[in-house]
Parts: structure tokens; C-alpha cells; sequence
């Protein structure tokens, strides 16, 4: 569900359960950062740096810039390139794996569902 702010989100949940509708909030993101609408959780310079390096062929083969190169290009150390986009590359997965797990859970009829201790 979507909602403009957090305010509605209690009585969505009140109001639900008092119909007995079964609902569970488990992540709250900003539209922005949602997998499908935004940046799929990254900041603004993890994302500025994917971004970059993508355009500019880091994710080629072979590739057309390397970290040293993309380092230069963002004024920053080898370092903090090789970081930023480690950081990025593990928020993306993530947020495509919970994004693509959840979906596929919801085309699962709940009888269907695999019970998982968590």
C-alpha cells in the first residue's frame, strides 16, 4: 500500500483487523527509495556513482573505466569509490531480492506457502 505519510498507516492497520483482515507491515520505505519507484534504497551519492559508473562503461567487458578512473571523476580515494559501490551493489541486491521474494510469496496461494521460522 501506498500513503502520502506515515499517519494513515495505524488506522489502515486498526481498521483491518477490525474487519478481519489479516495485514502485517513489514518494511516502510519512501516512495522514492521503493525498488520500483525510486532509487532502490541508495543514497544520493551511491546512486550518482551506479549511475556513472554504469554510463561510462565500468560494467562493460571488457570494461571501459575503472575504479582508479571513476575515482578521479568524483574528486575521491580509489577507496571510497571501491566502497561506495560495494555498498550499493549489497542495497540493491537486497532490496531486489525482498522485492522479488515478497512478490512471488503474494502469487502463492497462503496454503501453498512454505511455513519459515524466522
Amino acid at each position: 500500500m501506498y500513503f502520502p505519510d506515515r499517519n494513515p498507516i495505524s488506522p489502515t492497520q486498526e481498521f483491518c483487523e477490525n474487519c478481519d483482515i489479516e495485514v502485517s507491515v513489514r518494511r516502510l520505505d519512501r516512495l522514492s527509495e521503493s525498488p520500483v519507484y525510486g532509487q532502490f534504497g541508495l543514497t544520493d551519492r551511491q546512486f550518482e556513482t551506479v549511475v556513472s559508473a554504469y554510463e561510462c562503461g565500468y560494467y562493460d567487458i571488457p570494461r571501459e573505466m575503472n575504479q582508479a578512473e571513476l575515482a578521479e571523476h568524483f574528486d575521491v580515494s580509489h577507496q571510497a569509490v571501491s566502497e561506495r559501490l560495494r555498498r550499493a551493489h549489497g542495497t540493491i541486491i537486497r532490496n531486489v531480492l525482498d522485492y522479488r521474494i515478497q512478490q512471488r510469496d503474494h502469487d502463492i496461494s497462503p496454503r501453498m506457502r512454505p511455513e519459515v521460522d524466522v
